[in-house]
Parts: C-alpha cells; sequence; structure tokens
C-alpha cells in the first residue's frame, strides 16, 4: 500500500529533474537583437537599461545656444481664475486640446478643467450648508392658509 502511494511521488521527482536538466542546457543559441529573451540582459543586472536617445547634459549643452537676456523685461499677466474667465477659455483650451494633442494643451484643459469641477464642487458643499442653516428656505416647509 505504501509502495503505491510513494510511486506518484517519485515519479514526480524524477519529471521535475528530468526537466530542470533539459532546460539547464548551455547550447543555447543566442538570439541578436534581442536581449531579454537571450539571456543577455542578465550581465548587466535586471535594471540596467541603455537608452540610445538619452544624451548627457554636455551633449546637450554643446547643441543648444546661450539664450541671450533681452533688454525689455517679460510683462507677465495676471489672470484671475474664476468661474466667469473658465466659462469663456474652457471651449478654447478644449479645441486646442482636441486639434493638437500634445502634452502642453492637454495639461491646460485638463488643469483649468480640475479647477472647473473644484469650483463647483465648492459652491455645492456651501450651498448644503446654507440649506441646512436656514430653515426658512428648506422645500419641507408646507405654507398652511391661516
Amino acid at each position: 500500500m505504501t509502495r503505491l502511494t510513494l510511486l506518484p511521488s517519485k515519479m514526480l521527482v524524477l519529471m521535475s529533474l528530468f526537466i530542470t536538466g533539459v532546460h539547464a542546457n548551455e547550447d543555447q543559441t543566442l538570439i541578436k537583437d534581442t536581449p531579454f529573451v537571450s539571456g543577455q540582459a542578465f550581465k548587466k543586472g535586471f535594471f540596467w537599461y541603455d537608452d540610445p536617445a538619452r544624451k548627457t547634459e554636455e551633449e546637450i549643452n554643446e547643441t543648444t545656444p546661450p539664450v541671450a537676456s533681452s533688454s525689455q523685461p517679460v510683462q507677465e499677466e495676471k489672470i484671475d481664475l474664476n468661474s466667469k474667465w473658465l466659462k469663456d477659455n474652457m471651449p478654447r483650451l478644449l479645441t486646442q486640446a482636441m486639434d493638437n494633442p500634445t502634452p502642453e494643451n492637454l495639461s491646460r484643459f485638463y488643469t483649468a478643467q480640475r479647477l472647473m469641477l473644484d469650483i463647483g464642487t465648492r459652491f455645492s458643499d456651501k450651498s448644503k450648508d446654507y440649506f441646512l442653516k436656514n430653515p426658512m428656505m428648506s422645500e419641507k416647509r408646507v405654507m398652511t392658509p391661516t
């Protein structure tokens, strides 16, 4: 009886040894231009990555000319970001983001949208508090003829 119960476990051990022996074969051919498939990436380490498009700071500084400071200071325009400004400019920001979906245009639109949602939420919360604190504004109040 014990021989029959040990037989599957012995077979399992033998099969696992056989499988690991097959996978540990050193004669695997390396596939060129695929370092992760062929195992070449493990020579440098797991988190190593060579970015061919990345330039060093020195190369970037050599290629970009120094910016000449202008004699006139740039006037920064102060904008009040309120509900009127958002109402006037949200369609323009949406159109720019849809026509030219660059990260800058998307950031402008979604930042304005986030601001608009924050203003709306603040208005909703204050309105709820107002109606809770003023019983004369309650809609539960029933007018009775006197």
